[in-house]
């Protein structure tokens, strides 16, 4: 005989967890969203706050362009939060391009604050990826972001993103000369809300949560000369269903 009881507590607990998970999913993804409006804002109030008339140059037009960019496209993420459509946009675009975002996106901050910044080429500057172009962007700007904070204290600052890839997937290195990850913290760094800087411990964890969408891995490596480098490596082409 079926224990009636017994069923209906377990369905009980069923419901009331999908609900828990639910509730939390939302939330992650809310943060997320946030997160990235704050970072597009914050670096579009560096400039803006800076800005003359007479003196408005080609390159602060092009980064509050692309701040907007981001604005609009993390705003649209937001809304389509629990709507059936699916969020991940995939579209051709050469590699050159997405560095080039990044580069407009922290051109202000890395000139006032004196940082080095190269980006290493080991492949062809016209290799066309086609994945969501909107997530690689908020993946690499958090890392870039990180980057930026661990310098804070660094006399020579440095930051390297180096490109490569084989036929099938492609790797990208982001690393810096700051005050390095404890290893006591390195298991802990892409886990939600763990933070060391008082920051919102959401950058990586978001990074990790784009590369698991599109089928791609996230991990601290080591690189000459550098204190800390985090490793991409994701298809050239979107294998997820969109």
């Amino acid at each position: 005989m079926i224990n009636t009881r017994h069923l209906f507590y377990t369905q009980n607990i069923d419901k009331q967890l999908i609900k828990t998970l639910l509730e939390n999913f939302t939330t992650l993804l809310t943060a997320f969203a946030s997160h990235d409006i704050k970072n597009a804002i914050h670096n579009m109030d560096g400039v803006v706050s800076q800005l003359s008339v007479d003196t408005i140059t080609e390159d602060e037009i092009l980064l509050i362009r692309e701040c907007a960019n981001r604005l609009r496209d993390s705003l649209d993420e937001f809304t389509n939060i629990g709507l059936p459509q699916d969020t991940n946009v995939i579209e051709p675009f050469e590699i050159v391009r997405l560095m080039s975002s990044i580069s407009i996106l922290h051109r202000h901050d890395l000139k006032y604050e004196n940082i080095h910044y190269k980006v290493v080429y080991l492949l062809d500057k016209s290799t066309v990826i086609s994945q969501n172009f909107h997530w690689l962007v908020q993946s690499l700007n958090n890392i870039v972001i990180n980057s930026k904070i661990a310098l804070r204290n660094t006399q020579d600052k440095k930051i390297q993103i180096t490109l490569s890839c084989d036929d099938n997937s492609v790797t990208i290195l982001i690393s810096d000369n700051g005050i390095g990850i404890p290893p006591e913290n390195k298991p802990k760094v892409f886990t939600a809300y763990f933070t060391t800087t008082g920051g919102s411990g959401i950058g990586l964890a978001h990074v990790a949560n784009v590369m698991k969408q599109i089928n791609g891995k996230v991990e601290l490596t080591e690189e000459a000369g550098f204190t800390t480098t985090v490793k991409l490596n994701f298809p050239l082409k979107c294998d997820t269903p969109s």
